[in-house]
């Protein structure tokens, strides 16, 4: 090994099977700590469905259904695999307190040949900014670093049917009946 540049050239996204995305941010909010995870199975057709869940201090857990088509699925893995690595230790960047982001983005690699085996390719971040960069990345026990913001961007196209305005309605439902009791 050696010599790759993009993480598509380290692993083969297309043979993602199981998408797990757990992102975390604590800071100054009464909802603190916020979880949300997200487990999507890949369908017969290409796309990602299961549910997500958002945990709070306050709130609980709240669930929704999340189905991602197969074109935004296939969007998806391709910006990932795009973007820059540079092997070697992850460094987060954190510019301001009350905001401590942590998200893990773990990619479950089905078998693409008999001789080659699957694979795990976890993402994760503490950085702050709106893209979350740098990003920082384990696979087959080597660490690398993605500089650029391809990552965030990404998880950031899945806004929308990853659900994430209803789980936000949901935790201000909680608060606004919380509120007239």
């Amino acid at each position: 090994m050696g010599g790759e540049n993009t993480l598509g050239e380290i692993i083969d996204l297309n043979a993602t099977r199981l998408v797990v995305i757990h992102d975390e941010w604590v800071g100054y909010n009464p909802h603190s700590p916020i979880a949300t995870l997200y487990e999507l199975r890949r369908g017969a057709r290409g796309g990602l469905s299961d549910e997500g869940r958002r945990l709070s201090s306050l709130a609980g857990e709240r669930v929704v259904d999340v189905t991602i088509t197969a074109g935004a699925a296939k969007k998806f893995l391709g910006a990932i695999a795009s973007a820059d690595v540079v092997e070697g230790t992850y460094q987060p960047r954190q510019e301001w307190t009350d905001d401590y982001p942590h998200i893990e983005l773990a990619l479950h690699v089905g078998v693409g040949e008999i001789e080659r085996r699957g694979c795990i390719a976890l993402l994760f971040t503490e950085s702050q900014g709106e893209f979350y960069a740098p990003w920082g990345a384990c696979i087959d026990r080597r660490m690398w670093t993605v500089p650029g913001e391809e990552i965030g961007r990404a998880l950031a196209a899945l806004k929308v049917p990853l659900k994430r305005a209803t789980l936000d309605r949901m935790m201000q439902e909680f608060e606004r009946q919380a509120a007239q009791r």
